[in-house]
C-alpha cells in the first residue's frame, strides 16, 4: 500500500494526475481514494510514471469508464 496526493484539479475528465509512489509493472493498478469516512473508492487505473512535472498518470474512471469495465465483467 502506498499513499500520496491525488490531484483532482489539473486532471482532465479521462487524466488523472497523481503522485502515489509506483515502480515498474505498476500500470493497470487501482488509484484508491479515501473519502474521509472510511469508504475507498477507485478513482484511477495507473498508466505512466512521472512526466516533467513529477506526478504519475492515470485513466480516471468515470462514469464512462465504469461502463465499460462493468460491460466487460459481464464477458
Amino acid at each position: 500500500r502506498s499513499l500520496g496526493k491525488i490531484n483532482f484539479n489539473t486532471s482532465s475528465t479521462y487524466r488523472l494526475d497523481h503522485r502515489i509512489d509506483t515502480c515498474d509493472g505498476h500500470s493497470g493498478s487501482p488509484i484508491w481514494y479515501e473519502d474521509g469516512t472510511g469508504s475507498f473508492f477507485v478513482v484511477g487505473i495507473h498508466v505512466s510514471g512521472p512526466d516533467d512535472t513529477d506526478s504519475n498518470s492515470a485513466i480516471r474512471v468515470n462514469s464512462e469508464v465504469r461502463e465499460f469495465i462493468q460491460r466487460f465483467l459481464v464477458l
